[in-house]
């Protein structure tokens, strides 16, 4: 993206300029500038390793070149230029030039230990996809639909998880997305809308969270300009249009505001280090109009300006302010004073507010002192220049530390976890107090309910309303900033479904949820205990039953089905009870086919059915594919072995009734001649199929990755790839790859993209076959 364009999305330059082209001797140049080593020996062995990491990164990423047309090394070069520019230490401007090598290319993360230790192979690892956190998919709907979701959501939970650790995983990754979204432009729109969405979602509340303002507004309007285009190109519309002279009245502004103070207060103005007036950014104005149903012309603080002063003195800054409110020309908005020198926000922002009217505008004038200006811009990243000082505390990662002890279940599936991540990391805060003065922190919109369950989740549980300043409030109460509150409960008060209607933390929200599944799971354990006793009682093993948890069928079965190791046997009442475990299974596993029998005379409504022909076609289940024949949509299920969507068959072809299928292990299988048995039979839409494929590829850079690159655009997951060198020419290559799909018709929607990608001369499905 050219400088001119970027700063059109920005509305002002980055605070770290970036050059177009990044070359090695710059980062080396800011590595030095900004290392405060004074020592010659000590800065030629860390330029040393820079350039060893330099020379790895060159030669893993060597002719491979981004969807912008420009060499891919450009992209690590930059992200360790914004490291290095940053003051970050060594080891984290050398994760940054090697962060993409084990996802994007052979080197390993053990190559990199011992390169350059164990902290750097950490960092990079921390920041890398590949490597991901195997998680268990249970809802196989969501896994059909989302698997790219899924994917990166793992990858999303690996680095928060890492970066409890290590905060500087963070900030590589967030500069990392910071020149993704720069060359974005370069992107088909549904990427860009995907990515800039991730990016507003999660990275723009991190880069807020680490205090870091410029990268966070950074991030803000370009996810803004790519995620949301028709909004952008209406805001851009209505502020040419009502302000039409908005840059020309910036410029006078910022020369105004230092020539009143040169006039009027010329002791305070040798104080100031510096003014500037920006206007505020487009998703600020887009998300403040939507939120309060204004126009843009009727936003108060549009433009704004920052006074920064020499001094350490905050008392200066007061001075400043009170000035202000009395210099001709500009005049006070009542009621409009925000103090976050006293009380500064959450990220460490200190800085005194102020609303102005200037002409036609309402400029929000905004004082600090240069540290306060620092702590605004850099954040996190002015404390890790000072590591080495005993005071320094990885502040962010004690935070996320605490984010996670705020989900109850953390390891829930990853696209859960993101989302409950989410929700938890804007910094909206307010302050609210307990009647001992207790400070409490809860997002704005909280209310009485969350402010307990704050507390404590007993609190919560029982909360049945409470005080406000003194004057009553229900459980919904909506807080304000600076409240105390009081709580209330009542032993026979417990959580209901419709809190979560109102409650806004997801602490409240994952404790409620917490209790109610508790409950429904102790109904659906009594449930499942009742449909199964008496099936045990009639056959003359109640004391079977009884221990069933002690049996070895037991054990065997809760391993096959993979029931959870603790609290097993209600796992298995309540598995039973909600039909994710088919009764027919949980059957055939504890009963002998003569007790089945009787089971089907003793119980005619209940078993029966189970074990009953389906003279019906099999309408409620999906297709099936055969192997060699298609998609088969009429086929009978056997009365014997009775297979469930999902267990590996085999189709059993009759002259008169068609196919009928069977489990594999069915013991009639094996008397079935044949000519008139398909064993390559698989469930339509059930996703547990890989298919094995051998692909001629043009020898040439690239080729590749974009094989690669096309089965991940068509959702197909590679599980083994490798080449053989044997088959290898000038000209082309084979490669053997294996992929898992979703569904078995789409073979041949990716079988039709193979044939028209250019870099593939031929290839061959060599195998399909079943992952039951």
């Amino acid at each position: 993206m050219d400088k001119k364009k970027l700063l059109s999305i920005l509305k002002s330059e980055l605070y770290i300029n970036i050059p177009k082209v990044v070359r090695p001797d710059s980062i080396i140049r800011e590595v030095e500038k900004h290392s405060g080593i004074k020592d010659p020996d000590e800065l030629a062995a860390i330029t040393g390793r820079i350039h060893q990491a330099i020379a790895m990164a060159s030669a893993a990423h060597s002719g491979i070149v981004r969807k912008s047309g420009e060499p891919y090394i450009f992209h690590p070069y930059t992200v360790a230029y914004l490291l290095a520019v940053s003051g970050m230490d060594d080891d984290c401007v050398i994760a940054g030039l090697l962060h993409d090598t084990v996802e994007d290319t052979s080197m390993t993360v053990e190559e990199i230990e011992a390169a350059f230790g164990k902290n750097v192979a950490n960092l990079v690892d921390g920041v890398t996809k590949l490597t991901e956190i195997r998680e268990k998919i249970e809802n196989e709907e969501i896994c059909r639909k989302l698997t790219r979701e899924e994917k990166q959501a793992t990858a999303i939970k690996k680095l928060l998880t890492f970066a409890q650790n290590d905060s500087r995983i963070i900030i590589i990754k967030l500069f990392d997305r910071l020149h993704n979204m720069t060359t974005l432009d370069a992107m088909i729109p549904e990427k860009q809308k995907r990515i800039a969405l991730e990016t507003l979602n999660l990275y723009v509340p991190l880069a807020h969270r680490l205090g870091i303002y410029w990268l966070k507004e950074a991030l803000e309007s370009l996810s803004f300009y790519f995620g949301f285009p028709e909004e952008w190109a209406q805001i851009d519309r209505c502020v040419n249009e009502t302000y039409p002279n908005l840059a020309a009245t910036a410029e006078t502004l910022d020369e105004k505001t230092k020539n009143v103070f040169n006039d009027f207060a010329p002791f305070m103005a040798k104080k100031i280090a510096r003014v500037y007036c920006k206007t505020k950014s487009y998703y600020y104005i887009y998300t403040k109009t939507l939120k309060k149903n204004l126009e843009v012309g009727d936003l108060k603080n549009i433009l704004s300006v920052r006074i920064v002063l020499k001094t350490d003195d905050v008392f200066d800054c007061y001075t400043v302010l009170g000035m202000l409110h009395l210099f001709p020309g500009f005049s006070l908005v009542q009621r409009y004073l925000k103090d976050y020198i006293s009380t500064p926000k959450v990220n460490g922002y200190q800085s005194l507010h102020t609303l102005i009217r200037f002409k036609e505008y309402f400029v929000e004038f905004q004082i600090c002192t240069e540290q306060m200006e620092r702590v605004a811009q850099e954040g996190q990243l002015s404390k890790w220049k000072i590591k080495d000082d005993p005071a320094y505390r990885d502040t962010l990662a004690e935070w996320l530390r605490t984010i996670f002890s705020e989900l109850i279940d953390s390891s829930s599936k990853p696209e859960a976890f993101v989302s409950d991540i989410e929700n938890l990391l804007p910094l909206d805060k307010m302050i609210v107090f307990t009647p001992n003065g207790e400070e409490i922190s809860l997002p704005e919109g909280a209310t009485l309910l969350d402010f307990a369950y704050a507390i404590h989740s007993d609190l919560g549980e029982k909360c049945i309303g409470g005080t406000v300043n003194g004057k009553r409030a229900t459980i919904s109460q909506v807080l304000q900033n600076k409240d105390e509150v009081k709580v209330e409960t009542a032993e026979n008060q417990n959580p209901r479904e419709d809190w979560l209607d109102f409650v806004k933390t997801q602490r409240a929200k994952q404790f409620i949820k917490k209790y109610i599944q508790k409950q429904q799971d102790k109904i659906l354990e009594n449930k499942g205990r009742e449909m199964l006793k008496p099936l045990f009682v009639s056959q003359e093993r109640g004391d079977f039953f009884d221990t069933l948890g002690k049996q070895r069928a037991f054990l065997s079965f809760a391993k096959k089905y993979s029931l959870p190791k603790q609290n097993t046997l209600s796992a298995f009442f309540i598995k039973t009870a909600s039909g994710e475990l088919k009764l027919g299974s949980v059957i055939e596993a504890f009963f002998s086919p003569d007790e089945i029998s009787r089971l089907i005379n003793a119980f005619p409504r209940r078993v029966a059915p189970l074990f009953v022909l389906q003279d019906e076609r099999a309408a409620d289940l999906s297709p099936i594919f055969i192997k060699g024949i298609g998609m088969i949509s009429d086929y009978k299920i056997a009365r014997c072995c009775q297979p469930a969507e999902g267990d590996i068959v085999a189709a059993v072809v009759s002259s008169d009734e068609g196919y009928i299928l069977h489990k594999q292990k069915c013991p009639k299988i094996a008397r079935i001649d044949a000519e008139h048995l398909e064993e390559n039979v698989y469930w339509f839409e059930y996703p547990k199929y890989e298919i094995s494929f051998i692909i001629s590829l043009q020898n040439r850079k690239g080729a590749l990755m974009e094989l690669v690159n096309e089965f991940h655009d068509k959702n197909f997951n590679i599980s083994s790839l490798h080449l053989n060198a044997d088959d290898a020419d000038e000209y082309s290559g084979k490669v053997y790859v294996t992929v898992q799909g979703s569904n078995i018709q789409s073979v041949e929607n990716l079988e039709e993209s193979l044939k028209n990608k250019e870099v593939i001369i031929d290839f061959k499905i060599n195998n399909v076959s079943y992952r039951g």
